[in-house]
């Protein structure tokens, strides 16, 4: 038993710093950051590196557009991924060249971690996908199921497809839980963590605060203005109290001077 373990320690040492592209680095990040691919040739100069990622070139001669700008090298052949995207998810293949000859290459499986937050009854757009999933699971307390699959679409009534996008149309917290992207193989290529956001509740019932006070205060205007009119037909009768009864003393004065 002892010898067995010996030996597969021994083989893993060996695979990973005497053939190191025989084993796959898992590189994990949050959806924006940096994240860096490591090589174990250090104090060496005069090394090229190229990266690709499937057909495309990550890093090195005709570098593809989703990574300008993003990819930068770092010590040896150390090699720096920045502003991480879902679609950056999936297996790079770094080789490493000293004065053109090749002597080493590294292979890394990049994951990315993902927050979203959803509010109630509102639409949540999920991130793109990456190029090499094959399906989407839901993870839940109750379980997991899965919701997309490439070659059969949206897989639940919860979820629609717009424009190579998954989106939850109407937001609850029957929706909240972990989504995973995975490869054909079902290894993990993106986690979604999906919550439903507190302040949801907390602008509608600011809405309905505010609501209520544009209420009361209309009340309070047409109060007012029932009032003004009142004020103003109170001072009109005084008005014509006071003319009448001058009037009528004018006319009993009239009667009064003899002919």
């Amino acid at each position: 038993m002892l010898l067995t373990i010996n030996l597969h320690w021994c083989l893993t040492i060996f695979l990973l710093f005497v053939l190191p592209g025989a084993v796959s680095l898992i590189v994990s990040g949050q959806k924006g950051d940096n994240i860096t691919l490591p090589c174990s040739l250090s104090n060496k100069e005069d090394l090229t590196t190229v990266l690709t990622f499937g057909s495309k070139t990550a890093y090195g001669f005709n570098q593809d557009e989703h990574f300008k700008a993003r990819v930068h090298k770092s010590g040896s052949c150390d090699l720096n991924l920045q502003n991480l995207k879902t679609t950056d998810a999936g297996r790079y293949v770094s080789k490493v060249y000293a004065i053109r000859v090749f002597i080493s290459n590294y292979t890394y499986d990049v994951h990315v971690n993902v927050n979203l937050t959803g509010l109630k009854d509102e639409e949540l757009m999920f991130d793109d996908l990456p190029r090499e999933a094959e399906s989407v699971e839901h993870f839940t307390n109750t379980g997991r199921k899965e919701v997309w699959r490439r070659e059969r679409g949206v897989l639940t009534d919860q979820l629609t497809d717009k424009n190579g996008r998954l989106t939850i149309v109407n937001f609850t917290s029957s929706d909240e839980g972990t989504y995973t992207a995975l490869t054909s193989s079902g290894e993990d290529l993106v986690t979604m963590m999906v919550t439903e956001s507190s302040t949801g509740s907390k602008d509608k019932l600011d809405s309905t605060h505010e609501d209520e006070t544009h209420d009361t205060e209309r009340v309070h205007v047409w109060l007012w203005m029932v009032i003004g009119v009142l004020v103003v037909l109170i001072v009109f009768a005084v008005i014509m109290k006071r003319q009448c009864w001058k009037k009528n003393e004018e006319h009993r004065s009239y009667k009064g001077v003899p002919m």
